[in-house]
């Protein structure tokens, strides 16, 4: 059956008189008329169902954005070491919340505005079919003045119609505009922090940055962007690192107040250059000792600086609170960018010519990998961690990885600790931390301190067990310098190396999960059958005892404790006499008849030379 064709109909009708047409052209044009604002109405919809599309999509974009840089502005934290900028962090991963919330609430009333808009058009349908009722009854009644009349209502109505279509459509594109302002004015605020935090970070930050710039641009663009700003970095991490230097300062002072001995009163402290043990007199009885009060000295910490004078002998006197004075050694130089420094994984490559990886260590805080750098052909040890999917422990497990990204940024700047050489994502959901290879660079093999003791490195000589017990001895003395406790000094967590161009092995330590503020008591608290095991020496055997079997909190005493195992293992190993009562004196069961670390230091070094 042939479709009725109503617009040939209408253009093949008559003329009539004078131009006017008959009122059932007219109601003709009025259905035609609906039946094109029905489609349109049609169109509109199916364009708002794609714009509600883009919109679920930009935003679900936006969400994962920001979920990323909430994780990346944690990394970021890396650098500040500060809890306020923490909490401004915090404060503006929140207002980004608020202003997705904001957006969705916005993008709800438009969705609302259009279903009413679509109401309003179903109405006015059921209007116009009204309408061409009243006409048709209308023509067979009315004459022809009438007619005229209807047909300039309903033209008035048609325009009245368009008239509310055309605002209904101007206030969608007004919203819309609006919603593209505010993306932008985002935008162009991201873009300002984010260059406002590359002109004031550390190497730290500017690692943060990069990987803040993955949720906008190209990697590489920002990698070349903050080469170019490194000038500007260095120039601020030299007034930073001014900065740090008055902080450690005022730990020191700190320390020197909360650790003063409260025993008994020891009038005098020798430490000479020519004698083989340390003495301490006692003015109530008369009588000399080789254990000694633990006083820690007034030294800024070690080693001095290239071409310093030989440190004067220590000599403590005047008992209760007492200070020791010496040389004071400068803070060390501030950090630069060298060759090695990974900026993200493109930097790395396979340690072997086969491309496997390689397994330096693995335990349950994460595991070391050993590469190449790209550029160098340095060996380079990545400590990789992954990040759990619940944002709680993200945010424990990055503040975790943060803290001991600055404390090895901090170490590694001394020669006692591997260097810091930067942090890295090494995929989706995995954060890696790149230091200094510590071992053989040929090979691959590393060797620990633990492993030297106990005879498999044939290589270590006299001279190297007295070199690598001063090592460590300089490095516990760096990290109480900076008012940190090491709380685990242990043969697994020394490493030995013969230096390209040396005679001697040397030690550095590493491993600083277990780093604590001396501001801070922390107990370590066992059961008994626990402390029954510790007291048969079958576990933690590295532990001070009053720590262990007292409940009492972890000190510079207790270090020094740790220090003087190794000291004594070693003397033992090397039938070194010497070293062996130095690490007797070290590990007394009696913490205050314990040697300071800056006195073993310089009865180290007297050996050694």
């Amino acid at each position: 059956m042939r479709q009725f064709d109503l617009e040939s109909v209408m253009d093949s009708r008559p003329a009539s008189p004078k131009g006017h047409r008959p009122a059932v052209y007219l109601a003709g044009e009025l259905l035609l008329k609906s039946l094109r604002d029905s489609l349109e109405i049609e169109e509109h919809k199916e364009r708002l169902s794609d714009l509600n599309g883009k919109l679920h999509l930009a935003e679900r974009r936006v969400f994962m954005a920001e979920r990323k840089a909430g994780a990346l502005m944690a990394l970021a934290k890396m650098a500040r070491r500060s809890s306020e900028r923490a909490e401004r962090a915090e404060e503006r991963a929140r207002l980004a919340e608020a202003k997705a919330s904001r957006e969705e609430e916005r993008a709800r009333l438009a969705e609302d505005k259009v279903s009413q808009e679509v109401e309003q058009a179903r109405l006015a349908e059921a209007k116009a079919s009204q309408e061409v009722e009243r006409a048709r009854v209308a023509d067979a009644k009315a004459s022809r003045g009438e007619e005229r009349a209807r047909l300039a209502e309903a033209k008035a109505s048609r325009w009245e119609e368009r008239a509310r279509l055309a605002e209904a459509k101007a206030s969608q594109q007004t919203c819309l505009a609006r919603l593209a302002e505010a993306r932008a004015s985002r935008e162009e605020e991201r873009a300002r922090f984010a260059e406002a935090r590359v002109s004031r970070a550390e190497e730290g930050t500017k690692v943060a940055e990069e990987f803040l710039s993955l949720a906008r641009k190209d990697v590489r663009s920002a990698e070349e962007r903050a080469r170019q700003e490194g000038e500007r970095v260095r120039e601020l991490e030299d007034k930073l690192q001014a900065l740090e230097k008055e902080l450690a300062e005022a730990r020191r002072q700190t320390h020197l107040a909360s650790v003063r001995p409260q025993g008994p009163e020891f009038c005098r402290f020798q430490s000479s250059r020519a004698s083989q043990k340390w003495s301490a007199t006692n003015p109530a009885t008369g009588q000399s000792s080789t254990l000694f009060h633990s006083f820690t000295s007034n030294t800024a910490g070690y080693p001095p600086s290239s071409g310093s004078s030989e440190r004067d002998t220590v000599s403590i006197v005047a008992a209760r609170g007492g200070v020791a004075r010496g040389n004071e050694f400068p803070s060390p130089p501030p950090p630069s960018f060298p060759s090695t420094y990974v900026w993200d994984r493109a930097d790395l490559k396979p340690f072997a010519v086969s491309g496997g990886p390689m397994i330096l260590g693995s335990g349950c805080y994460g595991t070391v990998y050993l590469h190449r750098h790209r550029s160098s052909n340095e060996p380079i040890a990545v400590k990789t961690m992954t990040l759990p999917d619940c944002p709680r422990a993200m945010k424990a497990k990055v503040e975790k990885i943060e803290r001991e990204a600055a404390l090895l940024d901090l170490f590694g700047r001394e020669e006692f600790f591997p260097r810091y050489l930067g942090c890295l994502e090494v995929r989706v959901g995995c954060v890696g931390l790149a230091m200094e290879f510590v071992g053989d660079p040929k090979t691959g093999k590393t060797f620990t301190v633990g492993k030297a003791i106990a005879g498999h490195v044939s290589s270590v000589r006299h001279a190297d067990w007295l070199q690598i017990a001063l090592d460590l001895a300089c490095g516990l003395q760096v990290i109480h310098k900076h008012g940190y406790l090491m709380n685990d000094l242990k043969g697994d967590n020394a490493l030995i190396y013969m230096p390209p161009t040396g005679h001697r092995w040397r030690a550095k330590i590493i491993d600083f999960g277990l780093v604590t503020s001396q501001s801070n008591q922390v107990f370590t608290r066992f059961c008994g059958h626990v402390k029954a095991k510790y007291r048969r020496g079958e576990i933690y055997r590295h532990i001070a005892p009053e720590v262990a079997l007292q409940d009492r909190p972890k000190s510079v005493r207790s270090d020094v404790f740790q220090l003087g195992r190794l000291l004594w293992a070693m003397g033992m190993t090397s039938g070194d006499r010497d070293l062996t009562d130095i690490g007797e004196d070290c590990r007394s069961p009696v913490p205050i008849y314990r040697p300071a670390v800056d006195a073993v230091v310089e009865e180290l070094r007297r050996l050694v030379k």
